[in-house]
């Protein structure tokens, strides 16, 4: 459990946010404080409970690390939007490893897309996902210093781009036909812009350098 302290006007933009869809805390029922239970952007269940001084929020470490830093900004969201650092080989791996995860956390979900479309869209939609994911791994393991896998690391980071595209097309689609949400939608998009873009600077620093 995490506890967090605000002002009430900023709860109800923490509130907002905090939740793509509510579910009845049953598990709760009875008890004296307010209990709010639902759906987050990542697709993770958590529970805000309202005290004096703010809100104690229990869920997934990841929706917990964006809330601890919600607090006097008032916007849980704001916790992505930490410095944009100069991105790194290495952080764009690790970015693309986290859009796997949340891809799969997503499209996993027989509530969200239902059996029939499991070995239609589904497989695509992860299928993209890995594929970023192995295009930027096996671009960082080539050797800039080598005129060949110069030209394949540019390559593979081509293709990486065009994926990311792809799979920007798919979350899209899923939010048209109903499997997610709009906020569910608009996170998982942010996810893989943020790839993209880091992909993109990564491509365009290798080529300035040779």
């Amino acid at each position: 459990m995490t506890r967090c302290a605000c002002k009430g006007a900023e709860l109800s933009c923490i509130i907002g946010n905090i939740f793509t869809e509510l579910r009845p805390p049953c598990d709760m029922c009875g008890g004296e404080a307010v209990t709010i239970h639902g759906i987050t952007p990542t697709g993770h269940e958590a529970t805000i409970t309202l005290t004096a001084a703010g809100f104690d929020f229990e869920g997934c470490a990841e929706d917990t690390a964006l809330c601890r830093g919600s607090g006097r900004q008032g916007a849980f969201m704001q916790g992505q939007e930490r410095e944009r650092k100069e991105p790194s080989e290495f952080n764009v791996i690790v970015k693309a490893k986290d859009l796997v995860k949340h891809t799969f956390t997503i499209t996993n979900s027989t509530e969200r897309y239902p059996k029939k479309y499991r070995f239609t869209l589904v497989n695509r939609i992860q299928e993209k996902a890995v594929d970023i994911y192995e295009m930027t791994l096996e671009a960082n393991e080539l050797d800039l210093r080598q005129a060949d896998e110069h030209r394949q690391r540019q390559r593979l980071q081509a293709k990486a781009l065009t994926y990311c595209k792809e799979l920007l097309f798919f979350i899209e689609l899923s939010q048209e036909m109903g499997f997610i949400s709009m906020k569910s939608c608009e996170y998982w998009s942010k996810l893989a812009l943020e790839v993209k873009y880091m992909i993109a600077a990564w491509k365009k620093r290798d080529k300035a350098r040779v």
